[in-house]
């Protein structure tokens, strides 16, 4: 009986550090890319441009490109294609650029947010989900910024991501 209680005791400890230790260290990995965001504003100047992309298992695909300068979004360009299974090739649903005051009038696409907002929102929502019913993913590139940060609800099979993906980050002069 004594064993029994053990292996129980040492099995729910065991998970507890688990759990304390992905969030221990998605905080230590958001705080040191947070940082060196800030490290590489700092050298390059605020202003870049990113893209992101959202896709489907079907064959839709949305690639969001944001220009931002000195910390002012002043572009947003998207282009949607859905992969044609007859020919074998992606076909363009719809292709926009928004400038100036256009920023945000179309709804396809990634939302027009800085590199900063895409942080906060990774800090304040896609981290803060509960473990016990969400897999949280928090990635950075080889420069160590923010290139992944969300979650997938457990038990979902199909485009269940929920959050951030940046798949390039660019400075611009």
């Amino acid at each position: 009986m004594i064993t029994k209680k053990l292996i129980l005791s040492s099995v729910v400890t065991l998970i507890l550090v688990s759990c304390e230790s992905i969030e221990t260290k998605n905080k230590e990995l958001f705080n040191s890319s947070y940082q060196q965001w800030e490290n590489l504003k700092k050298l390059n100047g605020n202003s870049y441009k990113y893209i992101t992309t959202l896709s489907s298992w079907t064959g839709y695909n949305a690639k969001t490109g944001i220009q931002v300068k000195d910390d002012i979004i002043t572009s947003r360009e998207c282009v949607v294609t859905n992969f044609n299974y007859e020919t074998l090739s992606y076909d363009t649903i719809e292709h926009y650029t928004e400038s100036a005051n256009e920023i945000g009038i179309h709804e396809i696409g990634a939302n027009p947010l800085t590199i900063d907002e895409l942080y906060d929102t990774c800090a304040k929502e896609y981290l803060k989900v509960n473990t016990k019913n969400n897999t949280i993913y928090l990635e950075t590139n080889q420069d160590g910024l923010l290139n992944l940060c969300g979650f997938v609800p457990e038990g979902c099979v199909d485009d269940c991501y929920f959050g951030i993906r940046i798949d390039t980050i660019m400075w611009v002069k």
